[in-house]
């Protein structure tokens, strides 16, 4: 009878072992989870801030585009356009 007790107690034991076991796993996988979520969030700030900055050069350079002398100096095929088509001075609005 007594071996049966001791028997039981190491059972026990092991149960409560690997019930500790199983609550450090737990605690391990909350603080990977944790320092995934961390390390996620400033990741996403980065995004964030290399989006802005793109989208704001974006618009920048479009609206520098708008002005002639700029748009002559920055791009190549501005010279190679030819002649703005200009409408005949007694066009009369209809077709032939």
């Amino acid at each position: 009878m007594r071996h049966s007790l001791l028997g039981n107690t190491t059972k026990q034991l092991t149960r409560s072992e690997q019930v500790n076991r199983r609550m450090l796993r737990e605690q391990e996988d909350k603080s990977y989870e944790q320092l995934f979520i961390l390390f996620s969030a400033k990741v996403e700030k980065i995004m964030i801030r290399v989006t802005l900055v793109f989208l704001i050069l974006l618009i920048s350079i479009q609206a520098l585009l708008q002005i002639p002398y700029v748009r002559e100096r920055l791009t190549r095929v501005e010279l190679l356009e030819g002649k703005p088509y200009s409408s005949p001075q007694n066009y009369s609005g209809e077709r032939s």
